[in-house]
């Protein structure tokens, strides 16, 4: 979010600029109105003291222009046509007929009628007046630049404060909570973003649910076909003699109890899935527990299956059946892609613990990791049904996951396959 407040900053920075750039090709573009106004004061100011040389006397002019020049804090020279700064002789010599010049340092040169010399008013270096002139110069367009940022970073905490709120609605949504709803008071909505968001909000929850209504309605409904199909082959089976057509028969029995499978799974995941269903945590030495059921799992499996604990004793908070269903899904997974080893490993951090399931099969590639959880997700041809599974296991694992605060990731194993992890917090008495 820092990123795009940092843009909108140099945005208006740069719009900030190229308005002031705008400002001054209109008003400066052709000519120079402060400048024009200046030459105007300064010819009336030199027709002034030349009247009073001219009819009066040069030493009463001089004295009036040492008046002047003590009076606003500036000093006076006098200067020989030949002692001329360069740039000032070109002018006069340029234009003969003009008898007073401010050159780039706003400096004033004027010359009388009846005087050869040239009289040179510059500011006084030494003087309070002219100092306290110069600082306020030199930090005007620090203030006021200094302001705009200020500004600037004010309105984007306001707008910051407002975009926070919002975005905290949309990671507790895409989190799986789809009643999360944007509040839309006064002092927190974003002009109509925070409504435009809870009707998108609402609608993909309905959605969501009219989704999830309709897998388990059709889950549901195929248990009573799927039933009446088993049934009556079995009774067709019975009935027959030809080898052939029993072998068919087997055969669509089979594929029905592989339909009522892939039914159950779904079933099963629609209960985890959902924020609501039942769970039961009890604290578990859950080093103990796998040691239990290590043998029960090693004989299942028929590989070499090794369990590795690293305490004697590691408490946690979980469901001892959820759990359970999560790592076998994960020991399942690893058989039908290892080639001889399966480690499971039970690792104590500081304030988690994770069991990693270890094979050295194939192992999957990291551009599949990220939506290796979703269900009925499929990374290639080498992991697909035909090798056992829907799709929904690790879905199932990584909800399980969530129902005990914890998480599940995958990663590359030492082993040379994959190895996925359960991370779950430590039991703490509060």
């Amino acid at each position: 979010m820092w990123r795009l407040f940092l843009e909108c900053l140099i945005g208006v920075i740069l719009l900030f600029t190229a308005s002031i750039y705008g400002y001054e090709y209109v008003i400066y573009g052709k000519t120079d109105p402060d400048l024009v106004d200046a030459n105007l004061r300064v010819e009336a100011f030199r027709d002034i003291m030349n009247h009073v040389a001219t009819n009066e006397s040069d030493e009463q002019a001089i004295e009036l222009l040492e008046a002047f020049a003590e009076k606003t804090h500036r000093l006076l020279d006098s200067h020989t046509p030949s002692d001329l700064p360069e740039e000032v002789a070109s002018h006069f010599e340029e234009q003969p007929e003009v008898h007073f010049l401010l050159d780039e340092n706003d400096h004033l040169w004027l010359k009388f009628d009846n005087n050869v010399n040239y009289f040179h008013l510059t500011d006084d270096p030494d003087s309070e007046l002219i100092k306290a002139l110069e600082f306020a110069n030199q930090v005007v367009w620090l203030f006021f630049f200094a302001g705009f940022v200020a500004f600037s970073f004010l309105l984007i905490w306001f707008l910051s404060r407002r975009l926070r709120v919002l975005e905290k609605t949309a990671n507790e949504f895409a989190s799986g909570n789809f009643e999360a709803r944007a509040s839309d008071g006064q002092w927190v909505r974003l002009g109509k973003l925070n409504k435009s968001f809870n009707h998108m909000a609402t609608k993909i929850a309905n959605l969501m649910v009219s989704n999830k209504a309709l897998t388990n309605a059709v889950a549901h409904e195929l248990r009573t076909p799927i039933f009446r199909i088993q049934w009556q082959s079995e009774v067709l089976m019975e009935q027959l003699s030809d080898p052939e057509a029993k072998q068919q028969l087997a055969s669509i029995i089979e594929d029905t109890e592989e339909m009522e499978h892939l039914v159950d799974e779904l079933l099963y995941y629609a209960r985890v899935e959902r924020p609501d269903a039942a769970i039961e945590l009890e604290q578990i030495d859950i080093a103990s527990w796998l040691k239990e059921h290590h043998v029960k799992w090693q004989t299942h499996i028929g590989h070499t299956f090794d369990l590795q604990v690293a305490s004697e004793s590691v408490n946690v908070n979980m469901d001892r059946f959820l759990l359970c269903r999560a790592l076998v899904n994960l020991i399942s997974n690893a058989k039908r892609y290892t080639e001889q080893r399966i480690v499971v490993k039970l690792v104590e951090g500081g304030d988690h613990i994770a069991i990693e399931v270890h094979d050295d099969g194939i192992g999957v590639d990291p551009e599949h990791w990220d939506r290796l959880f979703d269900p009925f997700y499929r990374v290639d041809k080498s992991r697909d049904r035909a090798s056992g599974g829907y799709g929904l296991g690790l879905a199932i694992v990584k909800h399980i996951m969530l129902r005990h605060g914890g998480n599940v990731d995958v990663s590359h194993s030492e082993l040379g396959g994959a190895c996925f992890t359960l991370v779950l917090p430590h039991f703490s008495q509060s």
